[in-house]
């Protein structure tokens, strides 16, 4: 299978796999403190000549910028200057997005704070991340009566998997950061289309959907389970194993026994699998023009988020849609809080 043919930005799709990805492409989030990068005109250029070579490397490049208030400014100005992208492959920021956790697949891993937004999709994701994404159209598998064909779905699922495996292997990013971290953490991010006309058109309510979504993550899970039992488990987790350093004797052998079984039985080759963007979940009604955000509950399902909306909103509405998205990521933290204690 090759999957060096499209970049990240590109939709098409054939009926036998997902939209393949170029890593070269790959969006990159960073994230800089003005205070640095300015304190002398030797690291100026030296950040100035990495960053155009990154930028050479990618169409999509968002930088969040952090520091003291004029030197943010400043260098902000700099940046815009010089690299001079266009308006959807560059983002230089200077005020952080509200951070959405980014959650792992493998409850032996620790929870991430998404406080960079990765261009074009707009997730929340942890600054210079490795991520393959990929997207997964529900409507696609409809049959002409409305239902879905899960085997089909399944058998999606899978390819994507295994592509991805495939392209972590051979893939050269952008930035050292992401290749290591491609190496630790092998992310994907399979974003859901299709849910509004799942609700709105073919009447599916939003219990149903749950258990559509659930299925679909524990479905990405299983394969990932599998790849794991076939290589070997993520690197990220291999390394987590807390009997490191530890003087050897019974403590030791029973806290290696004990890790050993947790690592078997939730071991994932992939640190993150699902996303889940608003901009998938809310939508204007056709019938009477309304926004209908009854499907933000489905977030929770999510390992990793996008809170933006490209929606044209009016203040009661943005509002309103703010107020929703909140309570939904609170209510999808909870869940992760409750599941690790379980």
């Amino acid at each position: 299978m090759n999957w060096q043919a499209s970049s990240a930005g590109d939709e098409a799709a054939t009926s036998n796999r997902g939209g393949g990805f170029c890593p070269r492409n790959s969006p990159v989030a960073l994230r800089l403190v003005a205070d640095r990068v300015l304190a002398t005109p030797a690291s100026v250029v030296r950040h100035t000549d990495r960053l155009l070579v990154i930028a050479s490397t990618t169409r999509h490049l968002s930088i969040l910028i952090e520091g003291s208030t004029a030197k943010r400014h400043r260098l902000a100005d700099h940046l815009n200057n010089v690299l001079q992208g266009d308006a959807g492959a560059l983002r230089v920021s200077t005020e952080p997005q509200a951070a959405s956790d980014v959650l792992p697949r493998c409850p032996l891993l620790s929870i991430e704070r998404g406080d960079c937004e990765w261009s074009r999709s707009r997730l929340s994701v942890p600054p210079e991340t490795a991520w393959f994404p990929e997207r997964l159209v529900l409507t696609e598998y409809l049959s002409g009566e409305g239902v879905l064909d899960r085997q089909r779905i399944a058998d999606a699922i899978d390819r994507i998997v295994d592509a991805a495996e495939a392209c972590f292997d051979t893939a050269r990013w952008p930035t050292p950061g992401m290749q290591q971290d491609a190496w630790m953490n092998r992310r994907l991010a399979v974003s859901i289309a299709g849910y509004p006309v799942l609700h709105e058109q073919h009447r599916y309510t939003l219990s149903a959907l749950h258990q559509l979504t659930g299925w679909v993550s524990a479905r990405l899970q299983a394969r990932s389970m599998w790849q794991a039992s076939r290589r070997r488990p993520l690197p990220a987790i291999l390394g987590a194993d807390p009997t490191r350093g530890m003087p050897g004797g019974e403590l030791k052998d029973e806290w290696l026994r004990r890790w050993q079984g947790a690592v078997d039985s939730t071991a994932v080759r992939h640190r993150n699998l699902l996303a889940l963007e608003v901009d998938s979940l809310v939508y204007r009604s056709a019938a009477n023009g309304r926004l209908n955000t009854d499907l933000l509950p489905l977030i929770v399902h999510a390992d990793v988020t996008s809170a933006s909306c490209s929606l044209s909103l009016t203040e009661d509405e943005r509002h309103n849609l703010t107020q929703s998205v909140q309570a939904s990521l609170q209510q999808r933290h909870a869940l992760d809080q409750i599941a690790k204690h379980v």
